[in-house]
């Protein structure tokens, strides 16, 4: 898809709407194809509002969660400016339109491609905080660079790096949920840091707009730097020694939730207030 932008400028019917068209048919037809391995297990239900407030809950009651939701809300609120801000940093500072923006935005694709196929070899570390907050850290580093070069080709390896953290990020955040979480909450856990993200998004375009108007669009970038490298820094400094959800062996009021529990050299003891 970002490859497709930079041919978005050529006379003519835009190639890109018709080339998104394509590949959304071919991907329906791949998944149209596929069988699941397995029935998916009945689970107990309550209402939205209990969900909701037993997965805020459990994001406060336990330390990884609790970091990587800080992390989460303060990456949304970069993020949401900065990519939407784009093509106004290429306009303003790197002085291209067109083709040099659609080149910048498949840069991105270049990256997130990329990303992936690094985390397989990094299978065995894809579980490990450290590289998701390392990510967010790496992020950080190119919107500090994005703020401060000038040249097209500089502005375009960085935001490589930016795509491949993003995607790298991404794939190890599924990763140490998925494992951290008891399978029975993590679909509320997710929802709740998917709320985390869509609300600071959301505000993130309404300060990003503000801040860009009254003190230009380097400030938008230098701040989403400073947010990501907050991020990365929060998340480095409250995950050790790291929190994990498990079920113990003394029975809970409500089976759904496990004890939250610690990790200790001798095994697995209570948490504070679990």
């Amino acid at each position: 898809m970002p490859l497709l932008a930079a041919r978005s400028r050529r006379p003519g019917p835009p190639p890109a709407g018709s080339g998104a068209r394509a590949l959304f048919a071919i991907s329906a037809g791949l998944l149209r194809g596929l069988r699941a391995g397995e029935q998916p297990r009945p689970v107990a239900t309550t209402s939205i509002w209990n969900q909701g407030r037993e997965a805020l809950v459990l994001l406060a009651g336990d330390r990884l969660l609790r970091a990587l939701a800080l992390a989460q809300a303060l990456a949304a609120l970069s993020a949401g400016a900065t990519s939407a801000l784009l093509v106004l940093l290429a306009g303003r500072r790197l002085h291209t339109t067109g083709t040099g923006y659609g080149l910048l935005l498949a840069a991105i694709g270049v990256g997130a491609f990329t990303g992936p196929l690094l985390a397989t070899r990094l299978s065995a570390h894809a579980r490990r905080s450290q590289l998701v907050f390392g990510a967010f850290g790496l992020r950080g580093l190119v919107d500090l660079a994005l703020a401060t070069v000038t040249a097209l080709p500089a502005a375009l390896g960085a935001l490589a790096f930016y795509g491949l953290a993003t995607s790298t990020g991404n794939v190890t955040f599924s990763s140490l949920i998925q494992t951290h979480v008891p399978a029975g909450l993590r679909g509320r856990v997710f929802s709740a840091f998917d709320l985390i993200w869509q609300s600071m998004r959301l505000a993130s375009l309404l300060l990003g707009g503000a801040l860009a108007d009254t003190a230009g669009i380097r400030a938008v970038y230098y701040t989403g730097a400073a947010l990501l490298l907050g991020a990365a820094l929060t998340g480095l400094l409250t995950t050790t020694p790291t929190l994990s959800i498990r079920r113990s062996s003394t029975a809970s009021p409500d089976p759904r939730w496990g004890q939250l529990v610690v990790a200790t050299p001798g095994g697995y003891a209570p948490a504070m207030g679990s």
